[in-house]
């Protein structure tokens, strides 16, 4: 087992942290084993097992969680000394339910990629276990 943070999680690993903080692998127990999920997973795998890239399985995570998607701008300076925005991905906050909470502030390169994180984070905390079978 390896100690990540949840804002260095992608691909598979993303997906399991995310299935479990959900609580999907309690339904599906054949997938409770990482090697299980993750052979599953790259092959032509089920629908449920893809929150971090396909809206159909994220998308009501994102909404029953009020997580808020924001584009990740970043300023860049020109030739001419003019300043100028880039886009260089998406951040993902949960929202706070007073103004003085300050939730962390999640990124990744799409939006469902960070809401994930944001939503694993929320659940399981910032830092996670990673089996070897994930790596």
């Amino acid at each position: 087992m390896k100690t990540i943070n949840v804002s260095e999680l992608e691909g598979v690993a993303l997906d399991y942290f995310v299935c479990k903080a959900a609580g999907l692998l309690d339904a599906y127990p054949q997938h409770k084993r990482p090697l299980s999920f993750a052979t599953h997973w790259r092959s032509a795998g089920s629908k449920y097992l893809h929150p971090s890239t396909d809206w159909a399985n994220g998308g009501p995570i994102i909404e029953k969680e009020d997580i808020r998607l924001f584009p990740d701008m970043m300023a860049v300076t020109t030739e001419r000394g003019t300043e100028v925005y880039k886009k260089q991905g998406w951040k993902a906050q949960e929202t706070a339910t007073a103004y003085w909470i300050r939730k962390p502030v999640f990124t990744g390169p799409t939006p469902l990629i960070a809401a994930m994180r944001c939503y694993v984070a929320s659940k399981l905390g910032e830092t996670v276990e990673v089996p070897e079978e994930l790596a």
